[in-house]
């Protein structure tokens, strides 16, 4: 197995990591459908990722007909409806029309941040990407706690007193696209969520108890 160097956060800091390849896809499908005991139609979702030096592949299997059971929970904030750039979402047609319109002139690829190629998988035109593309977990994780901490807490009670969170739980923030937790950050500090109301870090901030 092949060692590839990939990027570890800090600047000019690589390391060499095993890079883990799965031949049959097929194979790997009918072991998740076995352990988790599957039996029907189902559909398979997958995403690819790029970023911090990797190359990721996810997919997800959902059985026909999943019913999702809903939550008794209170919403704390009226939920609206997110617009993205396009304000609008994207069908395979588009993805097609955006390769011809961005992805083809090789030569001036340097000049841009990202490469758009064609899509590889063919599905009808009117056909949502959503519906095909699994949704993006690790990003939606980091997003919310991020935002949470950064853009609320940190305003709320201060950044040295904010970080006492964080510092005792042993987690330290990362500088990327600005100062972030990473996803495995996110996750404990969402599980240890009550050390918000801790005196010792917070004392008796009553925005914090309210929120």
């Amino acid at each position: 197995m092949n060692e590839m160097e990939f990027e570890v956060g800090e600047i000019n800091s690589l390391k060499q990591k095993r890079t883990v390849v799965w031949a049959d896809a097929e194979e790997l499908v009918e072991m998740v459908l076995n352990e988790r005991k599957l039996i029907g139609n189902y559909t398979v979702k997958i995403m690819a990722d790029s970023g911090q030096g990797s190359f990721k592949i996810s997919m997800s299997i959902v059985p026909e007909n999943n019913q999702l059971e809903p939550f008794e929970t209170e919403e704390i904030y009226d939920n609206n409806f997110v617009e993205t750039a396009s304000k609008k979402r994207k069908t395979y047609s588009e993805l097609g029309g955006r390769h011809c319109w961005y992805g083809k002139k090789k030569d001036q690829a340097k000049l841009y941040h990202s490469t758009i190629n064609p899509p590889l998988f063919e599905e009808l035109n009117e056909t949502y990407v959503i519906e095909k593309c699994i949704v993006p977990e690790l990003h939606i994780l980091q997003g919310y706690v991020n935002h949470i901490f950064w853009n609320s807490i940190v305003k709320v009670v201060g950044r040295d007193k904010a970080l006492l969170w964080p510092q005792k739980l042993c987690l330290v923030s990362k500088n990327y696209h600005a100062e972030v937790f990473e996803g495995n950050a996110c996750r404990k500090l969402l599980r240890e969520h009550e050390k918000l109301q801790d005196k010792d870090i917070y004392g008796d901030n009553e925005p914090l108890k309210n929120g």
